[in-house]
């Protein structure tokens, strides 16, 4: 709804449209939108239209003449999983920015540097790229595969100051609050941000929150809400001095 009406946003479901202008480190891009939903994505009855999407930005990088193309959310790894795309540059970039935002929590809430970090979705598309970029001695890969409520929950560390990361989807973070103890500081990277429950219930067990805005750069128009004043890290280009944003919601 941020970026077309309402009769836009039904006609270009499968259609990509221009929606905006991103500028990062020097370098411009092109941004176009979709309004089918993640559901809508892993439904395989809509491969031919997700095919027709990858179809359609390909033509549109050859048509600008640039070298680079990136998708959003959840699109890479359902597109490179059915192979309609060989290369997913978008997976390493947000793997790498979400690497720093570790860092720049831990120095903003005086870390040591060896917290355990404990991945939510870390056997996941981004995840296993995040756990490859942290040292093995303090990372603990939870995935939905473990199940939920607590089952594969490194325990053994409760007491300790520890990080979560959220790397897998929206809700999953409600799925865990049980077994986060106080204390946890949590840094959330999928869209979108924890909702006003979730953060009320870490507020409770005295957590703070922190949310990946995504890469400092301008936009036009602004990302709507938790995304304004940075771009996605998916969207972003792999410049030697990126910077990656990170907002305190909670």
């Amino acid at each position: 709804m941020a970026y077309g009406y309402p009769r836009r946003i039904e006609k270009n479901r499968w259609t990509p449209w221009l929606s905006g202008i991103l500028k990062q480190n020097g370098g411009l891009a092109i941004m176009f939108s979709i309004s089918a939903h993640n559901g809508q994505f892993i439904d395989p009855q809509n491969e031919k239209c997700l095919r027709g999407v990858a179809e359609r930005i390909e033509k549109l990088r050859q048509l600008f003449s640039v070298e680079r193309k990136t998708f959003a959310g959840i699109l890479p790894g359902i597109l490179f999983l059915k192979r309609v795309i060989r290369e997913a540059p978008e997976a390493d970039l947000t793997a790498a920015a979400v690497a720093q935002a570790i860092d720049l929590v831990k120095d903003r809430e005086l870390l040591e540097t060896d917290t355990p970090v404990i991945v939510l979705g870390g056997k996941g598309f981004i995840g296993r790229r995040v756990v490859k970029l942290l040292d093995k001695s303090i990372v603990y890969s939870i995935d939905s595969t473990d199940g939920q409520n607590g089952k594969g929950w490194p325990n053994h560390l409760r007491g300790q100051r520890a990080i979560v990361v959220n790397i897998t989807l929206n809700n999953a973070l409600k799925d865990y609050l049980d077994v986060i103890w106080p204390g946890t500081v949590v840094i959330n990277e999928v869209y979108p941000e924890p909702t006003p429950e979730i953060l009320k219930r870490l507020r409770a067990k005295n957590c703070v929150c922190y949310h990946i805005v995504g890469i400092e750069a301008k936009a036009l128009p602004r990302f709507p809400g938790a995304y304004e004043g940075a771009i996605p890290c998916c969207a972003a280009w792999p410049a030697a001095k990126i910077k990656t944003v990170v907002r305190k919601i909670n």
